[in-house]
């Protein structure tokens, strides 16, 4: 059974931090215009300093929102890691596919949702939460031992 490589770990985790990187960019971009916008509305400086308050630093409010949708990132992708952990030191028995219910699936998923393989067959072909996926790391699909 292969082991689970390295280099995919820290494309993995380089994957997660651009992530994190871009909502940060974007979250910065965002709250500038939307300062500035309030100011050619002509609020006073004390005006946009509450609505700020109230708008990026309540519980829910867009910061903490932000570090929610980071932690989650870095969550997923640790799910992943251990799962490609476990399933690399798992017997050759088969192992059908399973979506989690209530959550949203790629086409990959979708596709493979229910389906029956000997476990050779999904390391070769992607395991969930794998690059071998649309959703990548992002995966809440599981392998299942066939009883």
């Amino acid at each position: 059974m292969p082991e689970l490589n390295q280099d995919y770990i820290n494309a993995l985790f380089e994957m997660v931090f651009s992530t994190i990187n871009n909502a940060q960019i974007t979250f910065t971009n965002d709250f500038l215009i939307e300062v500035k916008r309030m100011k050619l509305d002509g609020m006073s400086d004390e005006a946009i300093f509450e609505k700020i308050k109230t708008d990026f630093f309540t519980d829910e409010g867009k910061i903490q929102t932000l570090l929610n949708k980071s932690a989650y990132e870095l969550y997923l992708a640790g799910k992943s890691v251990a799962q490609n952990t476990v399933w690399a030191e798992l017997s050759q028995d088969k192992y059908y596919w399973q979506g989690e219910p209530g959550h949203k699936h790629c086409l990959t998923c979708k596709d493979r949702d229910g389906k029956t393989y000997p476990l050779q067959y999904w390391i070769d072909n992607g395991l969930p939460g794998g690059i071998g996926t649309l959703c990548s790391y992002r995966c809440c699909c599981d392998l299942i031992k066939k009883k």
